[in-house]
């Protein structure tokens, strides 16, 4: 029996992380944090998918989106609190050597339950898989130790985990159109810290700090971003960004083809068409 078993039916992915950081509650508190913080990010990484009323903040990252007002509007005070002590309380787990005991995860795994809780009772398309109100966090559910040699391994593995994840994200920025509209309009920390760790996905991965610094300015200078097999093999993109009221890039929209050979300037035109009706509904949105 597990707290999160209310996500079986509707929300396959996160039922498959919730259970995994519930596991190591008090068996592996550090795992827990970590696992409960990845649970988290799929969770806001789904409602910025799925809700329109939030705007993509200018740097892709968990802290960002937890930052940003149309999230806080969204979920309010209370929640945005909980989202942000998960995050950090995971961040610690994974990168500071102090001790992580269970009077650190389970406060977590019950700041997790009323995430994901709300997220069900919000957005749950059939009526029966919505949990019931009266339905709270149990630590009584919550499995108990496993041997303290294998708790020895897992702050290692945790890191390697982040560290290949982080390595997805990075690779996501710099050899995708999306990714090179965004980086291009980021402040200039966020870009230093992308250029100074390139990763090379295909044999047309652009690995030169330089060589993709001057594709970052031909964005600026000519509204869209394009790629050429950079991510995957025999795939091509283009994106153009998206602003808000102010003129500011707040997202990017981006389309993948098999080559852009002749039919890029008519993508182009689609895309700027298309992040102009976002835009007018953003100003709309905000005007109300």
């Amino acid at each position: 029996m597990s707290n999160f078993v209310f996500l079986r039916a509707e929300w396959r992915e996160l039922f498959a992380e919730a259970p995994r950081a519930e596991r190591n509650g008090v068996a592996d508190p550090r795992a827990c944090c970590f696992y409960a913080r990845r649970c988290l990010e799929l969770a806001v990484s789904w409602l910025y998918d799925a809700d329109a009323t939030l705007v993509q903040p200018y740097r892709d990252d968990l802290s960002a989106r937890l930052l940003e007002p149309t999230l806080r509007v969204l979920v309010g005070n209370d929640m945005q609190t909980k989202m942000d002590l998960i995050r950090r309380q995971g961040n610690s787990a994974v990168h500071k050597t102090k001790p992580v005991t269970s009077s650190d995860s389970l406060p977590v795994l019950g700041q997790l339950f009323q995430v994901l809780f709300w997220v069900a009772r919000n957005y749950s398309r059939v009526p029966t898989n919505v949990p019931p109100a009266s339905l709270a966090f149990d630590p009584a559910l919550v499995p108990r130790p496993i041997p303290a040699e294998v708790r020895l391994k897992r702050q290692a593995e945790l890191q390697e985990t982040e560290r290949r994840l982080a390595a997805q994200d990075a690779e996501l920025t710099q050899a995708t159109g999306v990714g090179k509209v965004l980086l291009a309009y980021a402040p200039e920390d966020v870009q230093q810290a992308v250029l100074t760790d390139l990763h090379r996905v295909t044999a047309y991965t652009i690995i030169q700090p330089r060589r993709l610094q001057q594709e970052l300015l031909r964005v600026r200078r000519d509204g869209f971003a394009q790629t050429h097999e950079e991510m995957s093999l025999g795939a091509c993109s283009v994106a153009v960004p998206v602003r808000d009221h102010d003129g500011l890039v707040v997202a990017a929209l981006g389309i993948v083809v098999a080559s852009l050979k002749r039919d890029r300037p008519k993508l182009v035109a689609a895309l700027e068409v298309a992040a102009q009706g976002i835009k007018r509904s953003l100003v709309t949105t905000f005007a109300q």
